[in-house]
C-alpha cells in the first residue's frame, strides 16, 4: 500500500501541500475526470456526459435540451445554464476547432477539482500568514527584501501548494515543461488526446443533439461564430426560438439581447412594445440579461431603447435579416432607423449595401454626439449624404457588377469617416454637400480640407516633432525605379526614389506608406504616386522578393479606395516592374 506520509515528505517538505495533492488524485480517480467523453442512449434520452463532471441531455420525443454539472461532495447531479467548458467547444464554423480548445477544457477540469478542495481558499489563508509575518517584521525595524524572505522562509506552505496543484495538473495532462532536470511529464491523458476527444464530443453533437431548424435560425443569429454553449442557451427555449423563427425571421438576430422570458411573448416585436417609453425595453429584465457570457450576446454593443417613431421601427421590422443584424452590431441606435425610413432608398438598393449605409450612420452619429452636434440641425444634410453614398454602390454595381461590389463592401475603403470628419468641421456649416454632389466630388472636397488642416496643424509645431523616421546609417538615401515617370491611360506614375519622398507621401496622403521608406532603401519595396487628370492622387506600393515584383497595395487619401482606372494603371505598372527585372537579369543568365 502506498505510504502518503512518505510521498508528502519527499515530493513537497509540506504536511499541507501534499495533503492537497492527495485529495486531488483520491478525487480525480473517484470521480473519473480521465474519461473525456461518453454518449449513453435510451428510447427516450440521449445523454453526453464531458469528463464525467458535466452533462447534456436530450429528450427524444420532446426535443428538449438541459446541461447538468457534477456535484463532487457527493456525485450528484444539478441542472445548470451552459457555461465555462461548453463556451469552449466551437461547433460552427468547422474550422474554428483548434488545438487552443484542449487547453481551455484542461482549464475547467483542473478549476474544478481546485476548488472542489478548497485549494484558492487554503492558499489564500497561508499567503495571508505569510503578510502579516512580513509585515510584523518590517514593523520591527527589518528591510523590506529581508522581511518577505523571512517570512517566505517561516511560512513556506504557500509557495509549496502552488508546486502541488502544478505537480497534480502535470501528472494528469502532462506538460511540454520540463521540472527542474526532470523531462517533461507526460501524464495520464496527452494534450492530443484531450483534443481528439473534444473532436468527437463536437461530432456527436451534430449526430445525436443538433435540432436542424433549430440551428437554422441560431445561423441566422451570428454565421461567424457558435459554441456549444450557444446552442444550448437557445435550445432551451427552443419553442420560443422557432416561433420567432417562424413569424419574423428576419429580427431573429435581436433575439440574443432579449431576455429569454420575453421570446414567446406574441406582442415581443409589436409596434407598441418598441414605441413606448414606459413599455418592457426599459424593463430591467429585457436587456439585462444575466448570462452574457454567450459568445453571441457579445456581438455589437448598446441596448434597445424605445423608437421615436412607429415609422422608425417599421423601417426596422421590414428589413432584411442582414440589415438588421449591422443595425443591432452597431450600438442598436433608433436614430439610425428613425434617419433610415427618412432616407427612402430605392427597392433594388443591395442588401449588403443597406447594411453597410446603416454601419456607416452609426458610426457618423457617434463622431457627431463626441463634438455635440446637432443631428436635427443638419438632419436634411445628413440625408443628402447618404443618398449621394447610396449612389455611389448603385454607381459601383452597374458599372462594374454585383460581385465587383461586394468584394469592395468587404475590402475596400471608400473613405467615410474622412468624409464626416470633414463634414463636421465644415462641410455642413456650409450647407455641403449639394444636392447634386457626387460622392467623388465629397471625397474631393475632404481630401483638400485634410490636407489644410494638416498645414495648419503642422505649421503650429517644429520639425522635429514630425520626424518619426530616423536615418539611418547603414540605408541608401536615394535608390533607382526601374519603371520611369511616364503618363499610362492619362494618369501621371512618378517613382519616389528618394528617403524623404517616401516619407512626405506618407504625410501628405495621411498613410502609412513612409514606414515602407526603409523596405525601399533595402530594395524590398517601391512607392510610386499616381496622379489622375483630375488632380486626384493615389499611392501605389510594391513588394520586390524572389526575383520579381508583386502588387502590394494602392491607397487614395487616409487609404480612400482609389478609382477603377487607378487600380487598372496600378497593375500595369507593376506588370512593367515584373518584366523589367526579367530584362535586367536575362543577361546575367545568358552568361551563365
Amino acid at each position: 500500500m502506498e505510504d502518503l506520509n512518505s510521498e508528502r515528505k519527499s515530493r513537497f517538505g509540506s504536511p499541507v501541500a501534499s495533503d492537497m495533492y492527495a485529495r486531488l488524485k483520491r478525487l480525480s480517480v473517484d470521480m473519473k475526470v480521465l474519461k473525456v467523453y461518453e454518449v449513453l442512449a435510451t428510447e427516450t434520452e440521449v445523454r453526453m456526459v464531458i469528463f464525467n463532471s458535466w452533462m447534456i441531455t436530450r429528450n427524444l420525443e420532446t426535443g428538449a435540451v438541459a446541461t447538468f454539472e457534477r456535484d463532487y461532495s457527493d456525485g450528484s447531479w444539478h441542472g445548470v445554464e451552459p457555461h465555462g467548458i461548453f463556451h469552449a467547444i466551437p461547433v460552427w464554423p468547422i474550422v474554428n476547432l483548434n488545438q487552443g480548445i484542449a487547453g481551455a477544457a484542461k482549464k475547467y477540469i483542473l478549476e474544478k477539482l481546485y476548488k472542489a478542495v478548497n485549494y484558492s481558499e487554503l492558499r489564500d489563508s497561508h499567503v495571508a500568514r505569510k503578510s502579516q509575518e512580513a509585515n510584523r517584521l518590517i514593523a520591527s525595524g527589518v528591510e523590506w527584501s529581508e522581511a518577505h524572505e523571512l517570512a517566505r522562509e517561516r511560512f513556506p506552505d504557500a509557495r509549496r501548494l502552488e508546486i502541488a496543484r502544478n505537480a497534480f495538473a502535470d501528472k494528469l495532462f502532462g506538460s511540454k515543461f520540463s521540472r527542474g532536470k526532470r523531462k517533461p511529464p507526460k501524464g495520464f491523458v496527452a494534450h492530443q488526446s484531450v483534443y481528439n476527444a473534444l473532436k468527437g464530443v463536437r461530432a456527436e453533437f451534430h449526430r445525436q443533439f443538433r435540432d436542424p431548424e433549430l440551428f437554422r435560425a441560431m445561423l441566422a443569429m451570428d454565421r461567424k461564430f457558435m459554441s456549444l454553449g450557444d446552442y444550448l442557451y437557445f435550445a432551451a427555449r427552443r419553442e420560443a426560438v422557432l416561433k420567432v423563427w417562424g413569424e419574423r425571421r428576419n429580427l431573429v438576430p435581436m433575439l440574443p439581447h432579449i431576455g429569454r422570458d420575453y421570446w414567446s411573448d406574441d406582442a415581443l416585436f409589436s409596434v407598441a412594445n418598441w414605441t413606448n417609453p414606459q413599455g418592457p425595453l426599459v424593463e430591467p429584465g429585457f436587456t439585462a440579461i444575466q448570462v452574457r457570457q454567450v459568445p453571441s450576446q457579445n456581438s455589437g454593443s448598446g441596448i434597445f431603447t424605445p423608437f421615436a417613431s412607429a415609422r422608425a421601427y417599421r423601417w426596422l421590422a421590414r428589413s432584411k435579416n442582414t440589415v438588421v443584424k449591422e443595425w443591432v452590431r452597431n450600438r442598436k441606435d433608433p436614430r439610425v432607423a428613425e434617419l433610415m425610413s427618412e432616407l427612402n432608398l430605392p427597392k433594388e438598393t443591395a442588401a449588403l449595401v443597406t447594411a453597410n449605409i446603416v454601419g456607416e450612420m452609426a458610426n457618423a452619429l457617434v463622431q457627431m454626439d463626441q463634438v455635440d452636434f446637432s443631428v436635427d440641425e443638419y438632419r436634411q444634410r445628413l440625408l443628402r449624404t447618404f443618398r449621394t453614398y447610396a449612389g455611389y454602390w448603385a454607381g459601383i454595381r452597374q458599372r462594374e457588377g454585383y460581385r465587383a461590389m461586394v468584394a469592395a463592401l468587404k475590402y475596400g475603403n471608400d473613405g467615410t469617416r474622412s468624409v464626416f470628419d470633414y463634414l463636421i468641421y465644415e462641410g455642413f456649416a456650409q450647407d455641403l454637400p449639394a444636392r447634386n454632389a457626387t460622392w467623388a466630388s465629397i471625397q474631393t472636397r475632404s481630401r483638400d480640407w485634410h490636407r489644410r488642416e494638416y498645414a495648419r496643424h503642422r505649421a503650429r509645431y517644429p520639425q522635429a516633432y514630425y520626424d518619426d523616421y530616423e536615418d539611418d546609417a547603414d540605408l541608401p538615401r536615394e535608390w533607382t525605379s526601374l519603371v520611369a515617370e511616364q503618363k499610362i491611360s492619362g494618369c501621371l506614375v512618378r517613382p519616389l526614389d528618394k528617403y524623404e519622398e517616401v516619407v512626405a507621401e506618407g504625410q501628405d496622403m495621411s498613410h502609412c506608406v513612409a514606414s515602407y521608406a526603409s523596405r525601399c532603401a533595402s530594395g524590398q519595396y517601391r512607392v510610386y504616386s499616381i496622379t489622375e487628370g483630375d488632380g486626384e492622387r493615389s499611392t501605389l506600393g510594391i513588394s520586390l522578393y524572389g526575383g520579381t515584383a508583386y502588387f502590394d497595395q494602392v491607397q487614395g487619401f487616409g487609404n480612400s479606395r482609389p478609382s477603377q482606372l487607378v487600380r487598372q494603371v496600378a497593375e500595369k505598372v507593376v506588370a512593367m516592374y515584373a518584366e523589367a527585372i526579367a530584362a535586367e537579369s536575362t543577361p546575367d543568365r545568358q552568361a551563365a
